[in-house]
Parts: structure tokens; C-alpha cells; sequence
């Protein structure tokens, strides 16, 4: 591989976190603007940047989890990101959910279906513009985040004269599917 494109390589770990914080943070300072008059069309762009911005980050997050602690301790950090995640996202439906029941409830309709649709977008943007000030804190810390090098998957490859160990009780350490199955003789 070339220097350029070992380099281009290199600086997109720490190159994702930060663009996919940006992508969150525009789709949904865009989408707290939104009023009743908003065209679906624009709706729908606003909410491909989030989109792109949650493909962006939660992949990476996942990532590095898996990258930064030891390989023994791999399940038990997928499965603690995992738990956040669920946490967050209860978490995150309380306190949205919280928030624009509040603004609709703040302007409560007159028996005019207008007035009801305003507040029902007054509680939206506030939810959205909420949830951009948090992707845009999201968007700084990703800006610190330290590039550590991938791991390799599996324990190092015996050297090719290395002599075979057979395995624990004497077995080969080769077995074919039939043994392992327990259908040695079965014939």
C-alpha cells in the first residue's frame, strides 16, 4: 500500500465519529424548524441527515467498544454498549416524550384544528432543537476521540515448524465433524 493511501486510511476512524455528529446535529437543528407549512420533500431530506448521522456513529460506537478493551472482555463491553444504548434510547423517549407533551399542553387548542397542529410542531421543534444541542456536545466529544489501532482477530498463527501440541486428553487436535459429532463409527 502506498503512503497516500495509508494515510487517507489512517485518519478516517477519528474522521467518522466527527462527520456522523455533524450529520445528527444539522438533520435535526433543520427539523426544530420545521412549522405546519414545511413540504414533506424538505421533511424528508432533514430526516436522511439524521439517518445518515445515526449510520455514521452508531457503527463507530460499536467499533470502538470492540477496540478498546482486551479480547477476553469483548462480550461484556458489546454487551454493556448495548445496555446503554437500550438505556439511552427508554431514556430518550421519557424525556422527549416529556418535553412535547408539555409544549402541546402549553397551547391548548380552541376547537380549531390549526391551533392544534401549531403546538403539535411548537413540541416537535422543541424536542428536536433539544435533541441537536445534545448531538452537537456529541459532535465536540467526537472531536477528542483517540485513534488506537484495529486488533487482530484470533491468537497469533503457530510458526509453520512449529511442532503440533496435541489438544487436552490426548485427542487430535484436528478433528473432523463426524468426531466431533460423536458419529466416529457409525458407518
Amino acid at each position: 500500500m502506498d503512503t497516500s493511501a495509508a494515510s487517507a486510511i489512517s485518519w478516517m476512524p477519528t474522521l467518522i465519529p466527527v462527520v456522523g455528529a455533524a450529520f445528527l446535529t444539522a438533520g435535526l437543528g433543520l427539523l426544530s424548524t420545521m412549522d405546519t407549512g414545511t413540504s414533506l420533500l424538505l421533511t424528508s431530506l432533514y430526516m436522511i441527515l439524521v439517518g445518515t448521522g445515526l449510520g455514521f456513529t452508531t457503527q463507530m460506537a460499536g467499533t470502538i467498544a470492540q477496540n478498546s478493551v482486551a479480547v477476553r472482555d469483548m462480550g461484556a463491553a458489546m454487551s454493556s454498549s448495548n445496555l446503554f444504548r437500550t438505556l439511552g434510547g427508554s431514556l430518550g423517549v421519557a424525556v422527549f416524550g416529556s418535553l412535547f407533551t408539555r409544549a402541546v399542553q402549553s397551547h391548548p387548542p380552541t376547537g380549531a384544528q390549526d391551533a392544534y397542529l401549531t403546538a403539535v410542531a411548537n413540541g416537535t421543534g422543541r424536542v428536536f432543537l433539544t435533541g441537536a444541542i445534545l448531538c452537537a456536545l456529541a459532535f465536540v466529544a467526537s472531536l477528542f476521540v483517540i485513534e488506537v489501532p484495529l486488533q487482530k482477530a484470533g491468537p497469533p498463527a503457530p510458526a509453520a515448524d512449529a511442532p503440533v501440541s496435541p489438544a487436552p486428553g490426548g485427542q487430535s487436535p484436528a478433528m473432523t465433524s463426524d468426531e466431533v459429532m460423536g458419529r466416529e463409527n457409525m458407518g
